[in-house]
């Protein structure tokens, strides 16, 4: 239980740097704990049926890419949840984007879709979207770095990749929390 005196965002916060790190040490150590196999019946099917169900995939990457894509645009608008004008422009992206999948394309999509849009809807804040663009491109090489084996993706299953994507979602959520917590001003003001 967090005492009354702490500071919820800074627990969290702490809590998921020291995960991080704890995962970033041990692959430099050469762990390869996070390259993940399971002779789980249950998790192969499951994963079996994801693979050769290209709608079931579809909507699972859809999903993904909805929930982390949400976790990005809270942290760099400011926002604690999500705001349905961008979500649903997302929705809209996300569906196109799985069925229609281009990697050329829908590459050049996703950075109008993480800088333009943002920038239209709070010019202000082009500073934190720029960073935040950046930030978001570096988690994605840290998360793909974690994973490697040999300098390859070990494993192309579906499920899988969603799953050894926590310490990206970790990274997100950091940001997102350093960029919501309320500063000392801030409280002091309002209390």
């Amino acid at each position: 239980m967090l005492k009354n005196d702490r500071n919820p965002f800074l627990v969290m916060i702490i809590t998921s740097w020291v995960l991080l790190i704890i995962a970033m040490i041990l692959k430099l150590f050469g762990a390869d704990w996070f390259i993940a196999g399971s002779e789980n019946k249950t998790f192969i099917r499951l994963c079996n049926f994801i693979d050769s169900h290209f709608a079931v995939q579809c909507i699972v990457f859809a999903l993904f890419n909805i929930f982390t894509t949400s976790i990005y645009f809270m942290a760099i608008l400011k926002e604690t949840r999500p705001h349905l004008v961008w979500f649903l422009i997302l929705i809209v992206y996300a569906s196109v984007k799985v069925v229609f999948y281009n990697k050329v394309v829908f590459f050049i999509l996703d950075i109008i879709l993480m800088v333009v849009l943002p920038l239209i809807l709070k010019p202000k804040y082009w500073i934190a979207i720029l960073v935040g663009f950046v930030l978001n491109f570096g988690f994605q090489l840290i998360s793909m770095a974690t994973k490697m084996n040999n300098y390859k993706m070990f494993d192309e299953n579906t499920l899988v990749g969603i799953i050894l994507n926590i310490d990206y979602i970790l990274m997100l959520t950091l940001f997102w929390l350093y960029r919501i917590k309320p500063n000392k001003k801030e409280v002091s003001n309002n209390g």
